[in-house]
């Protein structure tokens, strides 16, 4: 009797699964037809996992929810890609997560590596400031790559220096800049974008000395 109830539960159980994936498939490929509330149904299913995924990547919280949210948008974006004759959509949001879990950590810790370096040459400029002479207009040729960076920072428009500032220098995720500034998460995610395509061009040549800073 107990292996004839064993039996039964395990049928039930597989039943359930196949239908969980059935739904997932229905949820994908209504995304891939704008349907706006499928994406909110499917993010409300897996959110759960997924922040539970990210996390073992992740140490922040902060972190992992700007990634969570980051792969939803990328869910969105990329639907098309998906094909269910190549596998269950699960496992596909899931290989996309890790991914995007590990590219973020990886931009953290050059984004970690590149504020310390740019922080500590600040402070020794601060130290030698009676010693070191006033720079002219044309000290962005000296070998100085960390003086450069701060010049360059100090030359976009406040608001995108704000938040370029706030984002690598005190490490402030997305999400906390706009809940200390009350400015909206898209607008901090535009200014954060115009401001580095702005620094990516004034220092291009520059561009391999700083990775590997």
């Amino acid at each position: 009797m107990n292996r004839l109830s064993s039996s039964a539960a395990s049928s039930a159980d597989s039943a359930a699964v196949a239908r969980q994936h059935k739904d997932d498939e229905r949820l994908m490929l209504a995304i891939q037809g704008g349907d706006q509330s499928a994406i909110n149904e499917l993010y409300d299913r897996y959110r759960p996992l997924l922040k539970k995924i990210i996390l073992e990547i992740l140490a922040n919280d902060a972190d992992a929810e700007e990634t969570l949210q980051d792969i939803f948008v990328e869910i969105w974006n990329r639907a098309a890609n998906f094909d269910p004759a190549r596998g269950k959509a699960l496992g596909w949001i899931i290989r996309m997560t890790r991914r995007r879990a590990i590219d973020h950590y990886r931009k953290i810790r050059v984004r970690a590596g590149v504020a310390e370096k740019l922080h500590h040459d600040a402070e020794e400029d601060s130290a030698h400031t009676a010693t070191v002479p006033k720079v002219s207009d044309s000290a962005a040729t000296l070998p100085d790559l960390r003086r450069f960076l701060l010049n360059i920072v100090a030359d976009l428009p406040p608001e995108q220096s704000e938040v370029v500032r706030m984002n690598y220098f005190r490490q402030m995720s997305q999400r906390e800049i706009a809940h200390q500034t009350g400015i909206p998460l898209g607008t901090i995610k535009t200014r954060l974008v115009l401001a580095l395509k702005k620094l990516a061009q004034k220092s291009a040549p520059y561009r391999e000395e700083l990775y590997y800073a």
